[in-house]
This record gives structure tokens, sequence and C-alpha cells, in this order.
């Protein structure tokens, strides 16, 4: 079965604007194969024009689809341009609706043919879109053969309404043979180059089709232009975006979660890596441009909170969206409405008080309900019961959007091995509204192989946690194959620091991009170490140790990152190096699980490319030591077997 996006649920099929959309909907679903990708009513390029259907045949192209559900009682005239209709006496001209999809479809090639890498590259064609396409119209409420009785002219009803570009009543009913529907649909491309898109090409045409859905791109469409009624062609072509060299997109499973998010509180589980935070922003900027009232995003980490409000601002978003993590949340609402700190709670430190102050305000009823139109969460495994409850609680009750990303193998900040609570007690009813990612898409293979194999004794799911009590989720690797994880035995920690120099000449002559690489310790003095190493070499950095430098953090400033490993939590780069190992202490086997969570969560960081140093030895460097080998054993086997 075709892919649809957004996913074809109910409530989808009942937001279509036409009943003649749910049957075309429903046709496709039926006849359509496997790898086909259709999108329903979603806005295309920089215009965002909406094509009823625009459907991606890998075998043959791209194919518009405008759909009518007009009845054959209204028409009165047709040509190649128009068709007048009447309804309730008054004359209408309207578009004909087969020159309305041609419109949208031209739009779009006009946008892909820019790309070289989707041009013809040799023969007659060369330098032409190496992408077929198509467009048709479908009229659902009546058949061929009741419109060829209006016109007795055979050639002049061709003319005007060719018949291998449109589909009728009869042509949509179910239990047909699908060859025969496949070659319909078939037919309506004038020409065939006899090529199957691979992925690459798909993935280049969806990231000049979306641009909603690229991934850490400065320039961004404004998602608040004034959009088109469909009526008319345009007039003067967009300005295409060059395509950069590797592209970066939310993968079809992300999209297709992402749009099909309805109304209401919804939960999603994720592992690292399953891109719950690029979700969270195509999410925002839907509800942004649909609410009349702000948009909160909250989240417990500082650096998050800084890296998802550079990437709001690049979408063009900030007047429209507040990014907070939520201790300066909670302190911002302390200052704008005068909230009280009890006497009991005075001698808590400052952020604290402020969080105490907030709750407190929820509780007797001081602090205003409904502050926001959308409130949208963050790894949300951070979050304490109260602290839900107050997210809850701003949020409007009438627009009611609420969406909460987590994953409890990322639960660094306590120790407990759940929630503790139940999401219901805490106000956000998502019942039957939950999805699991399992899929990891931001590391290689390797590197989340190795990592969950480091840290799958010591967190175990939760075989009797429900859907309101959130459960521990194994990632399954989606990613490309890479370069397996390397560890590095070392003397001492100044060891690993001159292991850390000659790493970094090496790579920074081989010319990788300085924001590419992160430097993960342990403890803050080490990451000071390594600073100061840095600046003796003359290498731009960004140490995450000062709360005004995390605050003011960019993911895209060309220096390497510098951080502890709880800084590090939703952040990622191409190289990491994780170091200072030797220093972790284990008290009790509630701090081993916490610290082997934080080690996850580090190791997760790299997309490409891991490297551990370790110098002494503890439970984690040995257990490190121990997973590296059985790892590379394995590889090895399989290596073998292959």
């Amino acid at each position: 079965m075709a892919q649809f996006i957004p996913e074809l649920t109910q409530s989808v099929l009942n937001s279509m604007a036409t009943s003649g959309e749910r049957k075309v909907a429903a046709f496709l679903k039926e006849y359509l194969d496997d790898g086909c990708v259709v999108w329903c009513n979603v806005p295309l390029g920089n215009k965002r024009l909406y094509a009823d259907f625009l459907i991606l045949i890998p075998n043959k192209g791209l194919l518009c689809l405008e759909v009518k559900d007009w009845d054959l009682k209204i028409l009165r005239k047709v040509n190649k341009t128009q068709f007048e209709i009447e309804i309730n006496g008054s004359l209408q001209r309207k578009q004909h609706p087969l020159e309305q999809a041609r419109g949208y479809i031209q739009n779009i090639i006009n946008l892909l043919s820019v790309d070289k890498r989707l041009q013809q590259s040799e023969g007659k064609y060369q330098g032409h879109p190496r992408v077929p396409y198509a467009y048709g119209v479908v009229f659902t409420r009546f058949t061929h053969h009741a419109i060829s009785k209006i016109s007795p002219e055979e050639n002049v009803l061709e003319a005007c309404i060719p018949y291998k570009n449109t589909l009728y009543q009869d042509d949509l009913k179910s239990g047909q043979a699908k060859a025969a529907v496949n070659k319909r649909l078939a037919d309506m491309f004038p020409y065939d180059f006899g090529h199957t898109l691979q992925r690459e090409e798909i993935d280049l045409i969806r990231w000049h089709l979306f641009p909603e859905i690229r991934l850490n791109f400065p320039e961004q469409i404004n998602l608040f232009d004034e959009e088109s009624d469909g009526e008319s062609e345009e007039k003067v072509p967009p300005k295409p975006i060059a395509a950069p060299d590797i592209i970066k997109i939310m993968d079809i499973q992300q999209e297709q979660l992402a749009r099909s998010l309805g109304e209401g509180h919804r939960v999603i589980h994720g592992v690292a890596g399953s891109g719950k935070t690029l979700i969270l922003l195509m999410r925002c900027q839907y509800l942004a441009k649909q609410l009349g009232q702000p948009v909160l995003i909250l989240c417990y980490n500082i650096v998050l909170a800084a890296k998802l409000k550079a990437l709001i601002a690049e979408k063009g978003l900030a007047d429209k969206v507040e990014v907070r993590h939520f201790h300066g949340w909670c302190s911002a609402l302390y200052r704008k409405y005068d909230l009280h700190v009890s006497e009991a709670y005075r001698h808590l430190p400052y952020h604290e008080k402020y969080v105490r102050a907030a709750i407190e305000a929820m509780q007797n009823k001081t602090l205003p309900e409904s502050l926001y139109g959308a409130v949208l969460i963050d790894e949300g495994h951070d979050f304490e019961a109260d602290w839900l409850r107050l997210a809850a609680y701003v949020l409007d009750k009438e627009s009611n959007h609420l969406l909460l990303l987590y994953d409890d193998a990322q639960s660094i900040y306590k120790t407990r091995k759940n929630l503790g609570f139940s999401l219901a007690s805490v106000g956000i009813k998502a019942q039957g509204r939950t999805t699991i990612l399992k899929l990891n898409y931001r590391n290689t293979k390797e590197i989340i192989g190795f990592a969950y194999l480091f840290a799958q004794n010591k967190m175990q799911p939760h075989i009797d946690a429900d859907e309101n009590q959130i459960p521990l989720v194994e990632p399954e690797a989606a990613g490309v194959n890479g370069v397996s994880p390397y560890i590095k035995q070392c003397e001492s920690w100044q060891d690993e620091l001159h292991y850390l120099e000659r790493c970094l000449d090496k790579w920074i002559g081989e010319g990788i991009p300085l924001k590419d690489i992160a430097v993960i310790c342990y403890r803050k003095t080490q990451c000071d170490e390594v600073e100061e190493l840095l600046k003796r070499k003359g290498i731009r950095l960004i140490s995450l140790q000062k709360e005004s430098v995390r605050k003011k953090y960019h993911p895209d400033e060309d220096a390497v990152t510098i951080c502890t490993m709880h800084s590090s939590k939703g952040l990622e780069f191409q190289r990491v190096m994780l170091m200072g190992i030797h220093s972790l202490e284990n008290r009790n086997a509630e701090q081993e699980e916490e610290l082997t969570r934080l080690l996850y969560v580090a190791m997760t960081r790299a997309q490409s490319f891991l490297m551990i140093t370790l110098s002494g030895s503890n439970i984690y460097s040995q257990r490190l030591l121990d997973s590296y080998t059985y790892f590379n054993n394995q590889r090895e086997g399989k290596s073998a077997d292959s």
C-alpha cells in the first residue's frame, strides 16, 4: 500500500474538503503499489500551492490530480481553459481543472529542473528534467458515458476533456483489476524514461517541494506568505533555491507523523535519534500559523533550549513561539506575574524558588490559565509531575494542543526507573493518541548498536508499562553503515589530552568543519582543561560551562563544542570525542543506571564517528571494553559469514 501524507486516519478523511476527495483517497489507497507516496492537500514549494493529490510513483514520476465534485446538471459550457457552471441560478466561470493541475505540476517541475542532479545527463534531452510528470482531473459524480451524451461530437469533447487525463465516477469503483488501474494512471504520463527513481532522487524531490522538512538549512520560506487560491497560474515563477550537496531532510515516516498529528494531547515515545525534535519543530510551524495565541516550547536543558530557539528563529517564527528551558520559564513567570515565594522555600536556590512560586500560583489559581494556544515539551522524561501539571495548566483549553516527546533511555536527571506517576494524573490526556518511534536515524548503525549494547543490561524495558506510563523503547538502527566506534586506552588523563590533540590536528588537517566536532567530558574541570588545550592551539571553540554561553548556543557556529555529558543532551555532531570516563563514581545500583544512561546519551550525540578515550579503571570503562570486544567480534563474525 502507498504511504499517505498525512496518514489517512478517520480525522484526516473527515477534514477533507469534499466527499469526492475522500473517494479518491480510498481509490488510491486500494490500487497504488508499495513505494508510492501520496501527499493530500499539502502545501508545495515556496508559493505554498495546495494540490488535491500529488503522487510520486517511483517507476513513473510525479502525478498531480485535481478533484471536482461537480454534478453534471450544473455544467453549461466547457472549453480548453474554462468551465461554466450554474449554481442557484448564478453562472460562474471556473478555471479548467486540468489547467489548474497543469499549473501545479509546472510549478513543481520549475523548482526541480534547476537541480542538475534531477536533469538528463546525456542524449537529446540533456539538461531537461529527468523526472517524468503528468497531471489529471477526477470527476467524482458523473461517468464518461454520461458526459459524452452532452457533446455528441467526440473530437470536441476529447479536445476539451482528454480521456487519458481524466478519471470519472466509474473509474473509482472498488474491486477492479489492479493492473488495469495502474495502466490508466500510467497513461496520463506523456513519456517514460524507463527509469525508477532512487531514494537519493526522491529525497532531492522532497527537499525542493517541502521546505519545512529541510534540516539545519538557514534559508527558509516564510510560512505566513499569502497562499494561492489555485485559480490562476503563477505569472512569476518562484526563485528556486540551490540544494546542498548533502541532503538532510526528515524521512517519509517522520514527515507522515508530523503532518498527521491532530488536535488534543499527543505523546511520542521515541528512541535517541528518531527525529522527535524535528517533528516538534514541524508541528510548531503548523500551529504557529493556525493559532492566534503564542506557542510555548519547553525542555529541561539550557543548551537544547538555545538550539531550539535558533532553529525557530531560522524558520521566521521567533515572534510567535516562546522557547524556554523549564527553570528559565518559571523565572519569567515569576517576574511577569509578580509571584510570591512561600517562607518554606526561601532557603532554596533562586531557580528552584521560581519553580515553587509558579507551582503554588497554579495551585491557588493566582497564575492566569490559558496563556498559550499550544504547549510542546521536548525531553519530557526529565520533567517532574508538578512541572507537567503546570505546562498543562497554562494551555488554552479550547485549542488544547499539547505534545509531549519522551525517551526514558535518556532520562539522566532522575534515578527512578519510570515516571512514577501517570500522564492522566498531571492533566495529559493522551490515551489512544500515543506513538512509538523505534527507528534511530541520527547515528550510524555501528554507533547506535554499540551504545545500546553497552547500556541494555542496565536499562531494561518496563514490560508492565502502558501508554499512560511511559515505557523504555529499544532502538532499531535505520541509519547508514559507517565506521565502528573506537576506544583508545591511555595511561592517564594527560595522555587522553595528548591523544585528543593529535586527533584534532588530523581532523582539522583533513578539512573537517569545526562545528562538526564535539569534545564531551564528565566533569566541568575536565572541560576546562580541554578548553585550555584548544586555546593554546588557536582552535575556535564554544565551551558550554557557563550559563550565559549555553543560553546563546547556536549549532551552526563554526567552532569545536566542549561540554559535559549532561549539557550534551539534545545536541548532535558528526564527530564526538568522549573523555574522562575514569572519573565516574558509582555508589549504588541506582547511580549505576543513571550514569549508564548518561554515557548512552553522550555516545548517541555522535552521528558518524565516535571515539572514546579511557584511562584508569572503573566499572564503566571495563564494561565499555567488554562491549567493544564483543561488538567487534560480532562484526568480524558477520563479515566472515557473509
